[in-house]
Protein backbone atom coordinates (compact mmCIF):
# COMPACT_ATOMS: atom_id res chain seq x y z
CA UNK A 1 0.00 0.00 0.00
CA UNK A 2 2.93 2.54 0.86
CA UNK A 3 5.81 2.67 -1.61
CA UNK A 4 9.06 3.36 0.02
CA UNK A 5 8.80 7.01 -1.75
CA UNK A 6 5.87 7.58 0.68
CA UNK A 7 8.22 7.00 3.20
CA UNK A 8 10.92 9.21 2.35
CA UNK A 9 8.35 11.77 2.15
CA UNK A 10 7.03 10.85 5.47
CA UNK A 11 10.74 10.87 6.49
CA UNK A 12 11.70 13.86 5.15
CA UNK A 13 8.58 15.65 6.78
CA UNK A 14 10.04 14.37 10.34
CA UNK A 15 13.36 15.69 9.78
CA UNK A 16 12.11 18.93 8.76
CA UNK A 17 9.32 19.33 11.62
CA UNK A 18 12.48 18.42 14.50
CA UNK A 19 14.20 20.70 13.19
CA UNK A 20 11.64 23.68 13.50
CA UNK A 21 11.13 22.45 17.00
CA UNK A 22 14.80 22.24 17.24
CA UNK A 23 15.13 26.09 16.34
CA UNK A 24 12.17 27.10 18.46
CA UNK A 25 13.73 25.75 21.26
CA UNK A 26 17.64 27.23 21.23
CA UNK A 27 15.77 30.61 20.70
CA UNK A 28 13.84 30.41 23.23
CA UNK A 29 17.13 29.21 25.20
CA UNK A 30 18.59 32.28 24.07
CA UNK A 31 15.77 34.59 24.79
CA UNK A 32 15.87 33.17 28.74
CA UNK A 33 19.59 33.16 28.63
CA UNK A 34 19.24 36.84 27.73
CA UNK A 35 16.95 37.53 30.58
CA UNK A 36 18.65 35.96 33.39
CA UNK A 37 22.08 37.51 31.94
CA UNK A 38 19.98 41.19 32.62
CA UNK A 39 18.86 39.76 35.82
CA UNK A 40 21.99 39.10 37.37
CA UNK A 41 23.56 42.63 36.28
CA UNK A 42 20.69 44.13 38.01
CA UNK A 43 21.16 42.37 41.28
CA UNK A 44 24.89 43.11 41.01
CA UNK A 45 24.27 47.06 40.28
CA UNK A 46 22.36 46.42 43.74
CA UNK A 47 24.42 44.62 45.39
CA UNK A 48 27.36 47.27 44.68
CA UNK A 49 24.75 50.50 45.69
CA UNK A 50 24.12 48.95 48.50
CA UNK A 51 27.66 48.05 49.66
CA UNK A 52 28.45 51.78 48.70
CA UNK A 53 26.06 52.74 51.35
CA UNK A 54 27.11 50.44 54.50
CA UNK A 55 29.97 52.79 55.81
CA UNK A 56 32.65 50.41 57.12
CA UNK A 57 33.09 50.27 61.37
CA UNK A 58 36.15 52.99 61.99
CA UNK A 59 36.76 51.56 65.29
CA UNK A 60 35.67 48.82 67.96
CA UNK A 61 34.93 50.63 71.56
CA UNK A 62 37.47 49.72 74.21
CA UNK A 63 36.41 47.59 76.42
CA UNK A 64 36.15 50.46 79.13
CA UNK A 65 33.84 52.32 77.02
CA UNK A 66 31.34 49.44 76.81
CA UNK A 67 31.22 49.26 80.58
CA UNK A 68 30.63 52.34 81.12
CA UNK A 69 27.86 52.53 78.82
CA UNK A 70 26.17 49.46 80.56
CA UNK A 71 26.45 51.20 83.96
Amino acid sequence: MFGRNTFKLASSFEIITISFAIIYKIRKVRAENTHFKTEIKRYIQELETEKNKVQPISSVPSDTEISLAIW
